[in-house]
């Protein structure tokens, strides 16, 4: 029998295979933490907060189109998805052009990927106010706004707009004429139309008449448009040669297949 070394005695082996020190688990959970929070936590985080923040995201959006159009604007989404959105609306400076207490607006998708068109458009109480100099209509820092959409007639069918309780105040040269307003669109077709003028005083520097109320009522039939026209009027004098005096007036007319042409 061959003598036994000296590593042999002291009981070590001759072949010793040396390896790399294992990592320790505490490093690789930690490095498997800091993966997860990057590529899922952080996308997940950043998504729900811009879902979360949607509305103002989208209010600042609207409004800085509006701003560099020039006109002022508030706009506050009660409800904003996918499929429409709901807001208040105030447009123009301390007095605004316009307002509507709630808009809504529905969305239309003809495929998965397609970019959405408006299906409808619902206005309640919705106020409008105009400037009429006797030529032409002046809608104040609105104005850009619509030259740019007349300027552009749509192509397709509008959508299907509903004005429910709606005000409209007209700046005439003769005073204010304030109407309320209730309409309904089709597609780009008037079904129906009412608007009620207030009692108020129109005058120059010869005429005055103190108006006790009017209407126009308007719907189409067929593929023209039928309307009703009334006015009544509770005095009225001119300062002339002849002096007029008139009390207790009214007025009405009736218009039938009234055609619209659009000139291209």
């Amino acid at each position: 029998m061959a003598p036994k070394t000296g590593a042999e005695r002291k009981g070590m082996p001759l072949n010793v295979w040396t390896e790399k020190p294992a990592r320790p688990p505490v490093k690789r959970r930690l490095l498997w933490w800091i993966l997860l929070v990057l590529f899922v936590f952080l996308p997940v985080a950043f998504s729900t907060s811009v879902y979360v923040a949607r509305r103002p995201i989208a209010a600042f959006l609207v409004q800085h189109y509006l701003h560099s159009r020039g006109v002022a604007s508030v706009v506050e989404f009660d409800e904003l998805a996918r499929g429409g959105f709901s807001a208040h609306v105030r447009l123009g400076p301390a007095i605004p052009e316009f307002t509507a207490e709630t808009f809504d607006m529905t969305l239309d998708y003809s495929g998965p990927f397609a970019f959405p068109t408006i299906a409808t458009v619902k206005l309640v109480k919705p106020v409008l106010r105009v400037g009429y100099d006797g030529r032409r209509l002046n809608f104040g820092t609105l104005q850009q706004l619509v030259e740019e959409a007349l300027a552009k007639p749509p192509e397709e069918p509008g959508p299907s707009v509903s004005i429910e309780d709606g005000r409209l105040f007209l700046s005439t040269p003769y005073g204010l004429m304030q109407f309320g307003v209730a309409a309904k669109l089709d597609h780009g077709r008037l079904t129906s139309f009412d608007a009620r003028l207030q009692p108020g005083v129109l005058k120059d520097q010869d005429v005055s008449a103190d108006i006790a109320g009017g209407t126009i009522v308007a719907s189409t039939v067929m593929s023209a448009v039928d309307a009703r026209i009334a006015l009544k009027i509770n005095a009225i004098s001119e300062k002339s040669h002849v002096p007029l005096d008139g009390r207790g007036i009214e007025a009405s007319a009736e218009l039938r297949g009234i055609a619209w042409v659009m000139d291209k």
